[in-house]
């Protein structure tokens, strides 16, 4: 008999489960993908690396952010059929067979050779090492190492048409086809195919979806709306058990966990299942517009995300659904809401109480004297009820109908707010604040406190017992009193720095958290024994009340909206008249929200209730951010850090939020370390920087739902710009060792330059002085006024002419007394007063020959008397006669002037040596540090003065 009464149970048990599955309904949200609201028919969704919903359409290929579409350029003009994403990569296919990959928010073809065919893509796979497996109409093709291989009925498949493609967590690969399931086992460098009808279980053959539902475990959607499992350790095929039949081929599956199913059909049905054991769900069939959902995708914030030939929708089912109720329900006479053990719903609209539940009907329950202000339902006790001017009504646990307890001697009282604990009964009237001990069916009225009267003389607008039997008070004018399990009473007379006295709200969390809100509309919570600003006000929302599911999300209800918050995240879902979800207006009463023994929470609503779910699988709802482009100079920069060369930039950072929560109220901030510490806050998707210079730097960006960055995702990129040379340590170094040096150079190159002067000064008197006494040398006064005798006696004429060049000569070796140089011409006209006075002496005997330009002349420079000292010395050393008549030739060659005369030396010479050439080699090595150079060459004699310009 057990087997029988546990078939009974399980029975009974789906009936229920499916009545309250088919109340809730999601809360859709529907994406245009194009400006002008056209349809799109969406073919499949898919998810890659960086949190983008890219969507393969009739039109393209799209990405979305959550907040807006951005079509993938392409050249391809044809369906897109498929999508998938494996690492970083993208793949896509088209109708037409055409398969390729997205590079720079383009598509790039992919050319596949033979035996590839072109046919229509159903699906992709890819893998890692580049390799992709596409299922067509007319086969399935394996690409891998730049070659394609092909499967076919022809070598073991059951059919051509390929479904869908799944890997196994051993590593085989699954096809879903128009007769039957077919398994691709690795065999070396091929695969062995093995077959398997569905059609004993399905019904038929044509397995139309598939899914991994786990490590073990391949769920198998069907052309007549059945689902099977596959144990893919044992091949064992299976039938799962529904509560309820779906109708229309199977066109997609999402396995949210072992226990949670989502499935579409062809008929617009959209299911979900709640696996109870290995073959048995509850099926819930969600009402939906008739839509046809063709692929199904999660996030990972909880969002469902349905493609349809209507094109893009949320669903908000993970968290959040609406429960439809029908008329006599209106928000505008709503005043108070409890659920029971069993999940009905008690509603009280003004003065009458309306019950809820498995019918889908209001049905009314009972009228009381003045408007109902308080519903809360007590597991143990059963049901209570305050009213605004007619006090407490109970409804025993058994009973059908509600009472006045005797107890409660006070049936004028306005009753506010009511909690129960372990054997007590809390309730707050605006007479106060009265306790009662409750056993079975008997209450009478206790004092549990001694210092009960320092609230009870205080409005109470709520109560809120906790897990550790400790009573919270939310009053007017008091702040916050808690009643301690340890019966000792605390009292926070206000709240944060705006000193908050009247709280309207309370909430308790099964962690222990404490939560509070007050007329200010401001959140509090308690860390410790201090209640901390959780968020501040806005203008324009006001709080009507908390709460606090069991996996410990707070709903904080306002007039015009409602926030779900995750306080670890410091982020909250915001939903309001303009989230496009159908929700027009909220309660303005309050604390009209209700949990049930689950711990979900219920916020009334225009068309019914908002269910906020107990959420036991964490969302992260914090948003990501992309860096998409870089530029430099207007220059796009490669993605992996980088270094610039040395100049002066201007920086381009150009990143995209993704948020699948609030798109529209993302904040950023970014900063440029290596430039600034400080966050620069921001709503813009650009960041620019001007004239950077060099250094290391990194840009980091960052995301929030809100103004508190404490949890957010970033972005960053690092780069270097390079060191100019100037700037460099090294070449700094350098320098500074060459400016040292040159410092010493300069310094011992004056000291020398000084000691050259006064050496060039010492040479030059000494010159001066032994050139004046050549002049008044007496064998040359002697000979030259012999001379000048002779010239008199017979040639007055020339005498007077011979007369004059001596005087020549003299007057210019005073004239040229104090300087350095003299410029060539100087030098020929002294040589040639030099010489006629010589030719008066030697006649013929001397020849001299000058073969000097007038360009020459003017552009060169000699020392001082230089070239009549070098021809003076070739006379006093060389024999003058008419026999050996001595010839000396001046000319220029290479900025050099040769003085060239014959050997012819004299047998004595001349005791004092007069100047000579040494004296001018040092004196051209210190006026140009030049060298002169003299000697015998063959029977010649051969000076050479270098010319000085």
């Amino acid at each position: 008999m057990k087997p029988f009464f546990t078939g009974i149970f399980f029975f009974v048990f789906l009936l229920l489960a499916a009545s309250r599955l088919s109340a809730q309904a999601p809360l859709s949200k529907t994406f245009w993908l194009e400006e002008e609201n056209t349809l799109v028919r969406v073919n499949q969704l898919c998810m890659d690396h960086q949190s983008y919903i890219f969507l393969a359409t009739d039109k393209g290929l799209f990405r979305f952010n959550g907040a807006k579409f951005s079509r993938i350029r392409s050249s391809i003009k044809s369906p897109v059929t498929a999508v998938a994403a494996y690492g970083n990569k993208l793949w896509l296919a088209h109708k037409n067979g055409t398969v390729g990959t997205v590079q720079n928010d383009s598509v790039v073809p992919l050319t596949l050779p033979e035996p590839y065919v072109h046919a229509e893509v159903k699906c992709l796979l890819p893998q890692a090492g580049n390799v992709l497996w596409i299922g067509t109409d007319n086969g399935l093709y394996l690409y891998r190492d730049k070659q394609v291989q092909y499967f076919s009925t022809d070598n073991g498949l059951s059919d051509n048409f390929i479904y869908q493609i799944v890997r196994s967590s051993n590593g085989h690969i699954w096809l879903a086809t128009d007769y039957g399931l077919n398994e691709l086992i690795p065999a070396q460098k091929t695969f062995r195919i093995k077959q398997y009808s569905t059609k004993d279980i399905l019904g038929d053959d044509i397995v139309s979806a598939m899914a991994m539902l786990n490590d073990s475990e391949l769920l198998l959607g069907a052309e007549k709306g059945k689902l099977a499992k596959m144990n893919i350790n044992t091949r064992q095929l299976s039938a799962l058990k529904l509560s309820a039949q779906p109708t229309g081929q199977i066109l997609s599956i999402l396995p949210l966990n072992d226990k949670e199913i989502w499935f579409s059909t062809l008929n617009a049905e959209l299911w979900c299942l709640n696996r109870l054991n290995d073959d048995s769900c509850i099926a819930g069939k969600m009402s939906l517009p008739q839509i046809v959902i063709t692929t199904l995708q999660p996030d990972k914030s909880g969002n469902i995300w349905a493609g349809s030939q209507a094109g893009l929708s949320m669903l908000s089912n993970r968290y959040m659904e609406s429960i439809a109720l029908p008329p006599p329900y209106r928000l505008s006479v709503l005043t108070a809401l409890a659920i029971d053990a069993d999940h009905e719903y008690w509603i009280a609209l003004g003065k009458d109480l309306y019950q809820f539940g498995k019918t889908g009907k209001m049905k009314k329950v009972q009228s009381f004297p003045s408007k109902i202000s308080v519903l809360h339902f007590d597991r143990a006790t059963g049901l209570w009820l305050g009213t605004s001017a007619n006090g407490l009504w109970w409804k025993r646990k058994e009973s059908k109908i509600f009472e006045q307890p005797a107890a409660f001697d006070n049936n004028s009282d306005g009753i506010l707010s009511i909690a129960t604990q372990p054997g007590y009964l809390w309730v707050a009237g605006l007479s106060g604040l009265h306790s009662y001990k409750v056993e079975e069916n008997y209450i009478r009225s206790t004092q549990l406190f001694k210092e009960q009267d320092r609230v009870s003389g205080e409005y109470i607008y709520k109560l809120a017992a906790d897990l550790q039997n400790n009573l919270w008070m939310a009053t007017d004018g008091s702040g916050i009193s808690v009643f301690r399990k340890d019966r000792q009473l605390l009292n926070w007379t206000a709240l944060g720095k705006e000193q908050e006295d009247v709280i309207y709200s309370l909430a308790t969390a099964a962690n222990g958290s404490v939560w509070a809100a007050g007329m200010n509309n401001n959140i509090y919570n308690l860390k410790g024994a201090q209640w901390q600003l959780f968020k501040s006000s806005e203008p324009g929302h006001t709080i009507t009340g908390l709460s606090v599911n069991k996996s410990g999300q707070l709903i904080a209800g306002y007039q015009n909206c409602v926030d779900l918050w995750y306080p670890e995240q410091r982020l909250y879902r915001h939903f309001n008249t303009r989230f496009g979800m159908g929700i027009d207006s909220f309660s303005h009463l309050l604390n009209t929200g209700a949990k049930d023994q689950e711990g979900n929470v219920y916020i009334p609503y225009n068309r019914g209730l908002l269910y906020f779910k107990n959420q036991e699988q964490p969302f992260d709802i914090r948003p990501e951010v992309i860096l998409r482009a870089v530029y430099a100079n207007s220059e796009q920069l490669a993605t992996p850090a980088l270094s610039l060369d040395a100049g002066d930039y201007l920086l381009n950072f150009y990143y995209d939020g993704i948020s699948y929560t609030n798109p529209e109220n993302l904040h950023y901030r970014f900063r440029l370390e290596g430039y600034s510490d400080e966050w620069i806050y921001t709503r813009d998707l650009e960041a620019v920087f001007l004239k950077l210079k060099w250094g290391t730097y990194t840009f980091r960006v960052q995301v929030s739902l809100s103004a508190d960055f404490s949890f957010a995702k970033e972005a960053g990129y690092s780069f270097t710009i390079a060191t100019p040379l100037m700037h460099q340590r090294w070449f700094q170094g350098l320098l500074l060792l060459g400016v040292t040096g040159l410092a010493v150079f300069v310094i011992k190159w004056r000291e020398h330059r000084m000691k050259r002067i006064a050496r060039l000064k010492e040479e030059k008197l000494n010159f001066e002085f032994e050139y004046l006494k050549s002049q008044v040398n007496p064998h040359f006064l002697f000979n030259s006024l012999n001379t000048l005798t002779g010239l008199i006696e017979e040639d007055q004429q020339s005498a007077v002419l011979y007369t004059e060049r001596l005087s020549d000569l003299y007057r210019h070796s005073i004239i040229s007394y104090g300087k350095d140089k003299a410029s060539l011409a100087e030098e020929i006209e002294l040589l040639y007063a030099y010489i006629y006075i010589q030719e008066a002496r030697f006649g013929k005997a001397l020849k001299i020959e000058v073969a000097v330009t007038e360009a020459q002349k003017s552009k060169y420079f000699l020392p001082m008397m230089a070239l009549q000292l070098v021809v003076e010395n070739a006379i006093k050393h060389n024999v003058v006669s008419h026999l050996q008549p001595l010839e000396v030739k001046v000319s220029v060659d290479a900025e050099m002037l040769l003085v060239i005369n014959k050997i012819n030396l004299k047998i004595s010479r001349e005791t004092h040596g007069g100047i000579g050439l040494k004296n001018i080699e040092r004196r051209y090595k210190m006026l140009s540090g030049l060298t002169m150079a003299y000697g015998a060459v063959g029977d010649c004699w051969i000076v050479k003065l270098p010319l000085l310009k």
